[in-house]
């Protein structure tokens, strides 16, 4: 898919690149017999009638955790975020092994892992673009209030005393205007476009994280293999309250 935005959606590029991974992506003649059936009133059509589709197109009917996505086998189409980590649990310490980034560190970024390695770190993920930008995005996403982040700063002082804070994010003078922590901050903003990559590299470097309602932070706190590290989450993960997001956040993270 191109990476650009329409009215609703903002297309990604293919970027699993970045990581150890040993995987192929589908050739346009392997995805046409389902792209009919994807979207739009054939896609509503199998929705209604999955009978018809066995084994085919799996669809992501929730963000609840579904244990019946383990009958699909063989070849076909699974659309979804699939962001709990019961999924996957199984085989944790495998898929932080594949998911080790390949490329070298540029200079700067290698300064500040190992700043990030010394000190008692918190990753804190700061999402705008266009989860405020986009219409649609902006009102089914919508982005983490200030309150939610100044509650997780001051949990955490409580818990640990003296931390270091690497705030990422697109919105660098959002977060100047908005956040003034008495406490050593430093603000990454400088990984873009197809290097964006390496601010969830860093992330996953930091001992402890604040994430946003976001599966990039999710991925990048979910990366760090440290047991004993601290996870701070929204409890609310998108705009309309009653979607059911008990399942996105693992067990062990904290929800305020």
């Amino acid at each position: 898919m191109n990476n650009k935005e329409n009215v609703t959606h903002t297309f990604r590029d293919y970027e699993l690149s970045v990581f150890g991974l040993s995987s192929s992506i589908a050739d346009p003649s392997e995805m046409k017999p389902y792209e009919k059936w994807t979207y739009g009133i054939k896609g509503k059509f199998r929705n209604l009638f999955p009978v018809f589709f066995p084994n085919k197109i799996l669809q992501e009917r929730s963000f609840r955790f579904d244990p019946d996505a383990y009958s699909f086998k063989g070849n076909g189409l699974a659309i979804g975020y699939w962001q709990s980590e019961k999924y996957f649990l199984d085989h944790a310490v495998q898929i932080r092994h594949d998911f080790i980034f390949k490329e070298n560190l540029s200079e700067q970024n290698e300064k500040l892992i190992e700043k990030i390695k010394s000190v008692r770190s918190f990753s804190m993920h700061v999402r705008r673009g266009d989860m405020v930008h986009l219409a649609s995005a902006a009102s089914f996403h919508g982005t983490c209030s200030p309150h939610y982040y100044h509650a997780a700063v001051e949990l955490i002082r409580e818990r640990l005393g003296d931390i270091e804070l690497f705030i990422f994010s697109d919105d660098p003078e959002y977060v100047k205007e908005t956040f003034q922590f008495d406490l050593p901050t430093t603000i990454i903003s400088h990984n873009t476009g197809k290097k964006s990559f390496e601010d969830m590299r860093l992330m996953s470097a930091c001992k402890h994280h604040i994430i946003a309602n976001s599966s990039f932070s999710w991925w990048g706190a979910w990366l760090n293999p440290d047991p004993d590290k601290i996870v701070i989450a929204p409890k609310q993960f998108f705009v309309k309250p009653d979607i059911d997001t008990t399942d996105i956040i693992p067990e062990s993270w904290l929800r305020i």
